[in-house]
């Protein structure tokens, strides 16, 4: 990806509902994708069979004004536990933070109980959760520490900032001679890897993009902290199944991004305006960057060997999760939005369900907009909860 996507990739981490993501614990033994199995279909550790309960916005009237109020609704659909909080994020490993009426954050479980009350907080993950210590997100003088499950702090820092724990180690920001620079801590509060780097992307499948001096100069490194594949001038992202793009600018003038393997190799030649990493063999690339506003990116997906299973000729798409993603054709009509539809990791359309918005799947729903509204539907676009639908009082 080009180096100010790359920068604003890192910045999104200041967003606490940034809660989605993948890693695994080693590389894949194979260059087959870890999500699926070796004919494409998803895996019960891509479908992510332990989430129990999925967050629901509920949006009502309170004296003529609206009001938002978040609960938790099972994977049939049951109502969970009502809908109280002015936010709700995900659950992981069996806890999701929550912000209450008060403006206060905290964790619970599964069954509504609160466990603790933290500061805004990421998801749990490898049993850590990075929760914000002191002052806010994002602003100078904030600092950031780890919780467990129970929501006592275990690593204390402060750091500027902290990501997820992946594959054993998570970013985290310090000041070193007053700069602010990036290096990784282990499970038990350690800097596993020392801060020296001006930005660094999460481990995945053993490597992490790393960059010292020019953030558009990104190489790769290990466990260790050493460089495997050395910077250039290209800038890369995450490992997945063996690949991970690469963008190169050698006219110095525009960048075109591809894919290479773990020698440093591209197996899919510089050719893209974007393009992100796989997930279920699949890739989602943009042909075009928009020359003016209100101009359609033309996206499509690709498979490992660079091959179109959609045709580049859409207004947007999301990337592939548990098998399945969403299409927003282009409109015949300049200005007017398109509804997206379901495909499947062949691009055939699932359904005739149409939504105005959607998010990933996850655990075999996926959220969905109309109207501003949200819902579920499950992978075969059958609704689990229409937006449309109002909870009993």
């Amino acid at each position: 990806m080009s180096g100010t996507r790359f920068v604003l990739a890192v910045m999104l981490i200041c967003c606490w509902f940034a809660l989605t993501g993948c890693g695994g614990n080693a590389p894949p033994e194979s260059d087959r994708d870890p999500e699926t199995d070796a004919t494409g279909t998803p895996t019960d550790a891509a479908m992510a069979t332990d989430v129990k309960l999925f967050p629901l916005e509920v949006v009502t009237e309170d004296e003529g004004q609206p009001r938002s109020l978040w609960g938790y609704i099972d994977r049939n659909g049951n109502l969970a536990i009502k809908p109280q909080y002015a936010e709700a994020g995900e659950f992981h490993e069996g806890r999701a933070f929550v912000r209450y009426q008060d403006g206060h954050y905290g964790i619970i479980d599964e069954n509504g109980a609160a466990i603790a009350r933290t500061g805004l907080g990421f998801k749990f993950s490898e049993g850590r959760a990075a929760v914000l210590l002191k002052g806010e997100a994002g602003e100078r003088g904030s600092e950031w520490g780890y919780i467990d499950r129970t929501g006592k702090l275990v690593i204390p820092g402060p750091f500027r900032y902290a990501r997820a724990f992946q594959e054993g180690l998570a970013v985290v920001q310090v000041f070193v001679a007053d700069k602010r620079l990036y290096g990784f801590v282990d499970a038990t509060g350690k800097m596993a890897i020392p801060a020296r780097f001006k930005l660094v992307d999460d481990f995945s499948e053993g490597l992490a993009t790393a960059a010292v001096d020019d953030i558009s100069s990104a190489g790769y490194i290990d466990r260790s902290g050493n460089f495997v594949l050395e910077p250039g001038t290209s800038t890369g992202g995450l490992f997945r199944g063996g690949l991970a793009v690469r963008a190169r600018n050698d006219d110095g003038e525009e960048w075109k991004e591809g894919y290479i393997d773990r020698d440093g190799k591209y197996v899919i030649a510089p050719q893209f305006a974007a393009a992100y990493p796989f997930s279920d063999g699949r890739a989602l690339v943009k042909m075009t960057e928009r020359k003016f506003v209100g101009e359609v990116s033309d996206w499509g997906v690709i498979d490992k060997s660079g091959r179109f299973i959609v045709p580049p000729e859409q207004a947007e798409i999301t990337g592939f999760r548990e098998g399945r993603a969403w299409v927003w054709p282009k409109s015949l009509q300049p200005g007017v939005s398109t509804k997206c539809y379901l495909i499947d990791l062949n691009g055939n359309r699932i359904s005739d369900t149409e939504v105005d918005g959607a998010l990933a799947f996850r655990g075999g729903l996926c959220r969905v907009f109309i109207d501003k509204k949200m819902g579920y539907v499950d992978r075969d676009g059958k609704f689990i909860w229409h937006p449309a639908k109002v909870p009993p009082q």
